[in-house]
């Protein structure tokens, strides 16, 4: 049997393996040699010499410092806010405090995931954006770019998750979602198991995670970047069916309900009306959904598929209202646009 032997010329040659008694040999020398210490040189204690210490940047001996609390400023606030500090752990969301004094705008995104979305938005007037996870086809990957942006431009980014299940609220938030949205919430009992997903013990169950997307890589101690969180997001539980129209005011009695949201097409549909926003049916249910809010203080939200409908409902008193969702504005703008040039 024969085996290559590359040498240092590179070049090539075949020779015999060695002897049984070479092989041994060669053996144990190499036993031996991985038995022997490594060189105090190689170690980095008091031995180590000065040049590698100082090529290695190595920290002298000392005794552990005292943490102190990092500061961690709240939306909203020009306070800092530290483990010590209780002041403004109470205060809403801007938004919502900005929702009771006027409607707030936005709308739905639905195709176009832009990480420059938010910013056009904001520069052309909408106080929020909601990125669906619904009826997009999208997944949370598609829309974490575009809530960075919209954290750092100032618009309020919710998220509209699938469906009422815990992973799905969790990884929105920890994505930085100031909101979330929630489909097909039935009952009072529906909404505040989700709104307790939503919120830090000892308000919620929320799960903590700092120094990621969610609190924009800030960090520092957790009771304090738990209070901020709890004042910056909120909840809007979608009132879709008969039955959530039947528990709006148990729903919107809550504390941890913020926006009890009307999605009227779902609503007229599943009240046997579909798409007929003017019947009687869905008119009394909105006045509830309406009455509800006003009795707890709630800022009443609502889907408005036109122009039309927007100036109707929040006429009617709701407070966060969206036009449209991208789609339908990309489409409006065009189309009025075309028309225009070909009259001329």
């Amino acid at each position: 049997m024969l085996f290559r032997v590359l040498k240092p010329a590179k070049r090539q040659r075949w020779r015999s393996l060695p002897s049984r008694g070479q092989v041994t040999l060669i053996l144990t020398r190499r036993r031996s040699a991985l038995r022997r210490k490594p060189p105090a040189r190689w170690t980095l204690g008091e031995r180590t010499p000065r040049v590698l210490k100082a090529k290695l940047k190595l920290p002298a001996a000392r005794a552990p410092a005292q943490i102190q609390p990092q500061k961690i400023p709240i939306a909203g606030q020009s306070k800092e806010m530290t483990v010590s500090d209780t002041e403004g752990a109470a205060q809403e969301n801007q938004l919502l405090t900005t929702a009771r004094t006027r409607p707030v705008f936005g709308t739905f995104v639905i195709e176009f995931f832009s990480p420059g979305l938010p910013t056009l938005l904001k520069q052309a007037g909408a106080d929020w954006v909601l990125f669906d996870l619904e009826h997009s086809g999208f997944g949370l990957d598609a829309a974490r770019a575009p809530i960075a942006v919209a954290r750092q431009t100032g618009i309020t980014a919710v998220v509209r998750v699938p469906g009422p299940h815990q992973h799905l609220v969790s990884t929105a938030l920890d994505a930085g979602a100031d909101a979330i949205m929630v489909p097909w919430v039935e009952s009072a009992a529906d909404a505040k198991r989700i709104a307790s997903w939503i919120k830090y013990p000892p308000l919620g169950v929320r799960g903590s995670a700092f120094g990621i997307a969610g609190d924009q890589y800030v960090g520092g101690p957790a009771e304090a970047a738990q209070r901020a969180a709890d004042a910056r997001t909120f909840f809007l539980p979608q009132i879709e069916t008969p039955g959530a129209v039947e528990e709006v005011d148990a729903i919107a009695a809550l504390p941890g309900v913020d926006v009890p949201f009307v999605g009227p097409l779902d609503l007229s549909t599943n009240l046997g009306v579909p798409g007929d926003f003017t019947a009687p049916a869905v008119e009394r249910a909105l006045e509830r959904v309406l009455e509800a809010c006003a009795a707890h203080s709630k800022v009443p939200g609502i889907f408005a598929p036109t122009i039309e409908l927007a100036c109707r409902w929040s006429d009617m008193g709701f407070r966060m209202v969206s036009l449209a969702a991208d789609t339908a504005l990309l489409s409006w703008a065009f189309a009025d646009g075309l028309e225009a040039i070909r009259k001329g």
